[in-house]
């Protein structure tokens, strides 16, 4: 104990002392980092990450001396980080055109080749070669060398690294420091800013255990429409606002909503014309049920046995009403609802019965043994949008696989009426603060 308080004191004198300088001095480059045709930038602050790392070692020291024994005994694999020198900032862009979905890095500094290498070697990437350029695909991430200079290239498609070296990497027009986007991009204590061409941005802040952002909507307004938001004190899930239909659906691209009507029967499309947008859905908790599963056996003279077994599965108390004056009658033309006994029943959901219930201008879907009264709800007058979950009341009956997840304790967002957002995600107080789980992401 004695010899962990000394290294803990030892740790932060260091830590204040070699911090001290990079805080207080925090100017930043942005010269010859973004091309003129960048529609969407993004700023990584690995400063301020760093600083608020340090902020949560000092305020919750001994949680960092936790399970050290089992992480020393894990095999450390090489990372990205241990091979380029981490600058300050790091920024991100996308260009409009065949590159809207490619977001491009500033270039960073290699630090060691070799390891680099390694490290490719271990992500089991491609090597490729253009012209007189060396790049290495891996799964959604293409880096491309130059000489001692590493660019990092993110899409869900296939990069055309052509037409980034022809247009972006190469070019010799980047924006100057007096432009708009570039203003917006110097906010110190933010931790992420992102910017686009047409008003919308986000900025990132660390709080402890709390992640926080705020911003506009931009380019997504329309998708949000004019609604008082319903408020729940006591749920697990609660989202709750009014959609443009038709805008919401069409952020599912089609092969998608191919596949949903292969599931489901309904073409989203159709399903946008009998919905007004209006969503508003409860989790008041998960409760356990059990069912008895027969199966049969047979013996060495051909004897049938039965065998029975009890399954436990968790279901949620929850309401869902969605508005629309003939979407009832659409689902049962559909035989999306069919009547079953006495009861109204979801069909397409194959995991727990789901009960559907007509109101005079749209339904309501039931599950578990939900009660009204059992749910404090509050109209919330400048919230157009809401939607909260509590991931630690989820994780008493799920186990979540992902580190990450485990260590959050809830989320929310809400949207304004003047279209500015907010969101925060707190973390469980065992955690060891939001800038080492999100470094541990990289790592």
């Amino acid at each position: 104990m004695i010899k962990k308080a000394l290294y803990l004191i030892a740790s932060i004198i260091a830590i204040i002392f070699t911090v001290g300088y990079f805080r207080y001095n925090p100017t930043v480059n942005y010269a010859n980092k973004i091309p003129v045709s960048a529609d969407k930038i993004i700023r990584i602050n690995l400063r301020e990450l760093e600083f608020c790392a340090i902020k949560s070692f000092i305020k919750h020291p001994f949680s960092f001396f936790e399970n050290t024994n089992t992480s020393r005994s894990k095999e450390k694999k090489l990372t990205l980080l241990n091979c380029v020198t981490i600058p300050s900032d790091v920024f991100f862009f996308s260009c409009p055109g065949n590159l809207k979905n490619t977001w491009i890095s500033s270039r960073v500094q290699i630090k060691n080749k070799q390891k680099l290498e390694q490290f490719f070697n271990q992500q089991q990437a491609l090597k490729n070669q253009y012209k007189n350029n060396t790049y290495y695909t891996h799964n959604n991430s293409t880096y491309l060398v130059q000489e001692n200079e590493l660019i990092v290239l993110l899409s869900k498609d296939k990069v055309a690294v052509e037409a980034v070296l022809n247009s972006v990497v190469n070019t010799e027009e980047f924006l100057p420091e007096s432009h708009n986007l570039i203003k917006e991009l110097k906010k110190e204590d933010a931790v992420l800013t992102a910017v686009t061409k047409k008003e919308g941005s986000i900025q990132l802040y660390i709080e402890d255990r709390k992640l926080k952002a705020d911003g506009t909507l931009g380019e997504y307004e329309e998708l949000f429409l004019s609604y008082n938001a319903i408020s729940t004190s006591n749920a697990i899930i609660n989202v709750s606002g009014k959609l443009n239909p038709h805008k919401t659906i069409a952020l599912l691209d089609k092969q998608q909503q191919d596949k949903l009507k292969k599931l489901t029967t309904l073409s989203l499309d159709s399903l946008a014309n009998f919905w007004n947008g209006e969503v508003n859905i409860t989790v008041a908790s998960l409760e356990k049920k059990q069912d008895t599963i027969i199966t049969y056996e047979y013996d060495d003279d051909f004897n049938k046995i039965e065998k029975k077994q009890l399954q436990t599965s968790s279901i949620p108390v929850s309401a869902t009403m969605l508005k629309g004056e003939r979407m009832y009658d659409y689902l049962l033309e559909k035989e999306v609802v069919k009547q079953v006994e006495e009861e109204m029943i979801l069909t397409i959901n194959p995991f727990f019965k789901t009960t559907v219930k007509k109101i005079p201008d749209g339904i309501v879907l039931h599950s578990g043994n939900y009660k009204e009264s059992s749910i404090l709800k509050r109209e919330m007058n400048e919230v157009k949008f809401k939607a909260t979950v509590d991931v630690e009341k989820l994780q008493q009956v799920y186990t979540f696989k992902n580190k990450f997840l485990t260590s959050l304790k809830k989320g929310i967002v809400s949207i304004k009426s003047d279209n500015k957002f907010s969101a925060e995600i707190e973390f469980k107080n065992n955690s060891k603060g939001v800038a080492f789980e999100l470094l541990s992401l990289v790592n």
